[in-house]
């Protein structure tokens, strides 16, 4: 049940992320994920660890 929660937050970020009108700070916290999480998200190629 935690993963699928876990995923529909990273689908809403992936879209706040494309729209591209709110920081990651802002993504964050509004899906409760991990602002790292959202880093990787946004750069895929960028490792944050």
């Amino acid at each position: 049940m935690d993963e699928l929660r876990n995923e529909e937050k990273i689908k809403i970020a992936e879209a706040l992320i494309s729209l591209g009108k709110n920081t990651l700070e802002e993504i964050a916290q509004v899906t409760m994920l991990p602002l790292e999480v959202i880093q990787n998200l946004a750069n895929p190629e960028t490792k944050h660890s």
